[in-house]
């Protein structure tokens, strides 16, 4: 029995992966070459794609925002309505992420709320601390 190895979404004998990562001679097998091709082009397309990050996103309604996601630290504002920036910075929602308005903030607050553990999908409000991180945010100015 034969084991194999994946390497960048491709499937290879151990032997043929061991062979190509020490440096595939000029005269390998029609697998070898393959495996070796598939690999290349893989890291090719890797690099030319860059870095994996997404923008910015409204977690009430998936608009995107202007600047980094939220897990990245950082702010984000909310574009007007042909799309260019403004300087509205997104608040952010108690359970965190960026919203973009005050019915945002209350759907993705009560959404996740409601899949929380001694809560129910019939729940209409949201529980204490979330709903004067809501005030907060819109209520003052």
């Amino acid at each position: 029995m034969t084991s194999e190895v994946e390497i960048h979404g491709v499937r290879m004998r151990a032997e043929v992966y061991a062979r190509i990562k020490g440096g595939v001679p000029p005269d390998y097998t029609e697998e070898e070459f393959s495996a070796y091709s598939a690999i290349a082009l893989a890291k090719e397309r890797a690099a030319a794609a860059g870095p994996k990050m997404e923008g910015a996103t409204c977690r009430g309604c998936r608009r995107p925002l202007f600047g980094k996601d939220y897990c990245f630290g950082g702010r984000a504002y909310v574009p007007d309505a042909n799309g260019k920036f403004t300087y509205r910075e997104a608040k952010k929602n108690y359970y965190g992420g960026f919203v973009c308005s005050r019915s945002c903030d209350f759907r993705s607050s009560l959404e996740l709320e409601q899949s929380m553990p001694g809560h129910g999908y019939d729940q209409k409000s949201l529980g204490q601390a979330a709903q004067r991180s809501l005030e907060a945010n819109w209520d003052r100015p």
